[in-house]
């Protein structure tokens, strides 16, 4: 599970600490000319960082002591309410929506980032993606039918999800060839099903 993950890291450590380095970090840079026309889903490598992911964000959550589950455990919620929850805010229109932000201002904004070297671009590209993921994450006054999140919590789900996410969407591109927006939502959609899968068993 975790040897594309590892090598991955040991790509950024070298680039990270590297003078002047301009390797790539994840293989050769893909151009649109080098992908293939229909490019698939990565189903596999979903799954592996959504994993990773998962077992990161529980250690988080494990070591700090602090609560994840619903801050307000009377509220009466009933089936409907709960399948509601499920499909809307956790397993296919958050995960969609939060997926699109980062996709469109990756393409909005590293068209104009070609002339840096590819450690400058990794470091804005995951500070892109953990700040995205951290805001929209912050508590907000009235979570109606969407899930609570503390500060805590916002703050793994940036800094932890959010590297995963912006790591899975750029392997994607640049290393699998997969569809990248398609193969970083459904990592998204898993890690957030396995929560909510291991918050039920707590």
């Amino acid at each position: 599970m975790t040897t594309g993950f590892s090598a991955t890291v040991r790509r950024a450590t070298q680039i990270l600490t590297a003078p002047k380095s301009d390797r790539p970090l994840f293989g050769q840079t893909s151009t649109l000319a080098h992908r293939q026309p229909n490019a698939r889903i990565g189903y596999s490598l979903a799954i592996r960082m959504a994993l990773i992911d998962f077992v990161l964000s529980s250690l988080c959550y494990v070591l700090s002591g602090q609560p994840v589950t619903d801050p307000h455990p009377n509220r009466q919620i009933d089936l409907t309410e709960l399948l509601i929850v499920l499909f809307v805010d956790v397993l296919f229109v958050a995960p969609l929506l939060e997926t699109s932000i980062f996709h469109f201002l990756y393409k909005l904004i590293f068209p104009q980032l070609g002339k840096l070297t590819n450690r400058t671009r990794l470091i804005f590209y995951i500070i892109l993606s953990d700040l995205i993921f951290f805001v929209l994450h912050l508590p907000k006054r009235s979570h109606g039918i969407f899930i609570y999140h503390s500060f805590y919590q916002a703050l793994v789900i940036g800094l932890v999800s959010g590297s995963i996410f912006s790591l899975t969407y750029y392997r994607s591109v640049n290393e699998y060839h997969f569809r990248p927006y398609l193969t970083t939502a459904l990592c998204h959609a898993l890690v957030n099903g396995l929560l909510v899968i291991g918050l039920t068993l707590v």
